[in-house]
């Protein structure tokens, strides 16, 4: 699995979540907090709400971002202690799957293993005039309780890179093959050849493979079709 490796240097907006660890501010040292990593909401004027990683809820006032690890330059604040971004406290979510988000919140069961399955759900949203509709993957957190995700954006028309491969087991949902043959060019080869299978051994399986890459997760798994099954 790849893991979202933090840059030297990480700007933040306000409304973004993420998992920092705290400085040695007066503030953090009186609420035992220093050197700990806690998830912070960025809000506007400089400043962060801390979150409870146990709850979710707000975790005391909001505080300067300075105070948190966090500077500002010309283009705005950023911190070289951030562990995690896009970080949200979803506890239904379900690692390694694609999901819709409106409005920054994850939609209760519009989710698929497919990439392709939520691009056109969040596509026809946006034919519905809800223009915030988009596609995150998201994962486990690694660096909070299970019941926190992290969440990258998906560009709707990222591009989709495609492998095409057929096989016959022992019986069709047999984990034990009898001939396979991956990376075939187009969808018809692997289709031809998964009826080819079917009729030298019984059965066959055609699919399609997907994969997508990000700046967090180069050459992404993003589902898999199956095209023909014998």
């Amino acid at each position: 699995m790849n893991h979202y490796k933090r840059p030297e240097k990480h700007y933040v907006q306000p409304g973004d979540t993420v998992v920092v660890k705290l400085g040695a501010s007066e503030c953090m040292m009186s609420m035992g907090l220093d050197r700990k990593l806690m998830p912070v909401r960025i809000l506007e004027n400089g400043f962060g709400q801390l979150l409870s990683p146990e709850s979710g809820h707000e975790h005391s006032m909001p505080n300067p971002l300075s105070w948190m690890s966090f500077y500002s330059d010309d283009t705005g604040s950023y911190s070289y202690d951030i562990h995690e971004i896009g970080v949200g406290r979803t506890v239904t979510h379900t690692t390694g799957r694609f999901y819709v988000y409106v409005d920054g919140k994850q939609l209760y069961g519009v989710q698929s293993l497919r990439f392709e399955e939520m691009r056109d759900e969040a596509r026809a949203m946006h034919g519905r005039d809800i223009a915030s509709a988009e596609v995150r993957f998201v994962e486990n957190s690694s660096f909070l309780p299970p019941w926190w995700s992290r969440s990258v954006v998906v560009p709707l028309d990222v591009e989709i890179h495609e492998k095409f491969s057929a096989w016959a087991g022992t019986s069709l949902n047999s984990p034990t093959l009898q001939r396979d043959f991956k990376d075939l060019k187009t969808e018809k080869i692997a289709r031809n050849r998964a009826r080819k299978y079917a009729a030298e051994y019984g059965n066959g399986r055609a699919v399609r493979d997907t994969y997508i890459s990000l700046p967090t997760h180069p050459n992404l798994f993003a589902g898999r079709q199956h095209l023909e099954e014998i």
